[in-house]
């Protein structure tokens, strides 16, 4: 009996420190995959050009842009905010306590969040909710079974 008692309170103790700890867990998911979470948003903005609200991306290309598109074989029907790839190949995580941000290192990141909104950076509910299944519920398992069997 006093085994069980015993057992018990450790997987209390097991408990109350991964429920402690989820941020750090998670923000640890985060910081590993990073690089999964910056393709996500890239892929969305070049292949659909909606914003992480899942709304268009606005204004549309002049018909400037959307000839010189044309000539080189780029996607005009949607802005992609692609060019030669600096503003995308710039993107970065940053996390935080409770969330994560994206942004860019590139030199037209301030004018892009001005003339397109700071909504062109970030995942929609589908995509956070996808993500999070792929890669954090995953790996969160593997913490909670490590601690409790630890």
């Amino acid at each position: 009996m006093d085994d069980t008692l015993g057992r018990l309170k450790g997987l209390t103790a097991d408990l109350r420190y991964i429920e402690n700890n989820m941020n750090r867990y998670i923000r640890a998911i985060v910081e590993s995959d990073s690089d999964e979470i910056t393709d996500i948003n890239t892929q969305r903005l070049y292949d659909k050009g909606t914003l992480s609200t899942g709304a268009k991306i606005e204004p549309e290309y002049s018909d400037y842009t959307v000839e010189y598109k044309r000539s080189v074989g780029a996607p005009s029907n949607r802005v992609t905010l692609y060019d030669e790839g600096d503003f995308h190949g710039g993107f970065y995580v940053k996390p935080e306590a409770d969330h994560f941000y994206i942004s860019s290192t590139d030199s037209k990141t301030p004018d892009l969040m001005d003339d397109y909104t700071p909504y062109i950076f970030g995942l929609t509910i589908a995509e956070r909710y996808q993500y999070s299944m792929e890669y954090v519920v995953p790996e969160l398992i593997k913490e909670i079974r490590n601690r409790i069997t630890a």
